[in-house]
């Protein structure tokens, strides 16, 4: 690894979770993430690893962060079916492990969670590489592909306000500073997707069926909640609010005024699909 990746990973989590975060390569096979702006010893780093055939992200909080901890074991049901659905699209391609107070923990089985957490533990890992045989931005790819899963996952039990530098920057909030730098919450996007899947919520269109491999797993995604209507404390989450759509659907649900309901659009065209 060097500089030149670590800065790819760090603006991959950046783009797609919407937390800004800090990369630090402290060795050839070490890189340490923070969100940008907090100090390691009360919030936590995630550490991207290298060895032999195998790479890992690994989430430690920091020595000071048992608040941190406590904000996690009390996230709400719908964020932890986020959790889970995060943890099911990330198991699919690398091995995870998610302890609790040291015993291993079924991310499904949100509702068996241990209320009183002591310890929280979160490692993702991808066996089966050979890095002398990947070029160097596939190399890229892989070790910035399984670090933004695993932020994206920590930062939906955290809550993303937790590590927001300004408390102002709820979703649809009119400063254009605060627009830009979070996108709306790109956490929001990556658990819309891992829970609801790249088809079209309406039409069930694949975008890399249609148009080819250049499209492959293109969607875009949907606020139930106009974004314009949206107070600057309202707070989106994307088990109820977000829907996957294709761009001819997501057009016609504009096209009324207020919008329509993806349920009602899928309904419409596809009568015998349940919602």
């Amino acid at each position: 690894m060097n500089s030149a990746v670590a800065t790819h990973v760090a603006d991959t989590v950046a783009r797609r979770t919407g937390v800004p975060v800090s990369a630090v390569l402290t060795a050839p096979d070490l890189i340490r993430l923070t969100p940008a702006g907090y100090s390691e010893q009360e919030s936590f780093v995630v550490e991207i690893r290298t060895a032999w055939r195998n790479a890992e992200a690994v989430f430690i909080p920091g020595a000071f962060a048992r608040p941190l901890i406590q904000r996690m074991s009390e996230a709400s049901i719908e964020s932890r079916i986020a959790f889970a659905a995060l943890a099911a699209e990330a198991t699919k391609q690398s091995r995870l492990t998610f302890r609790i107070n040291g015993s291993d923990t079924v991310p499904a089985d949100y509702e068996k969670w241990p209320k009183e957490w002591k310890t929280f533990d979160l490692t993702l890992r991808k066996h089966g590489l050979v890095f002398e045989e990947l070029a160097p931005k596939d190399a890229a790819a892989i070790l910035a592909g399984i670090s933004a899963m695993l932020f994206a996952m920590a930062v939906t039990l955290i809550g993303v306000d937790a590590v927001d530098a300004d408390d102002s920057a709820h979703e649809g909030a009119s400063t254009e500073q605060i627009s830009k730098r979070y996108e709306r919450r790109a956490v929001n996007r990556e658990i819309c997707i891992a829970l609801k899947g790249r088809r079209c919520w309406c039409c069930d269109m694949d975008f890399g069926t249609v148009y080819g491999p250049d499209a492959d797993g293109f969607i875009e995604v949907h606020h139930k909640v106009p974004v314009s209507g949206m107070g600057p404390g309202y707070l989106v989450h994307p088990v109820r609010d977000l829907f996957p759509v294709c761009s001819n659907c997501h057009s016609v649900i504009h096209l009324a005024q207020p919008p329509l309901d993806p349920d009602a659009l899928r309904l419409r065209i596809r009568p015998s699909t349940s919602v």
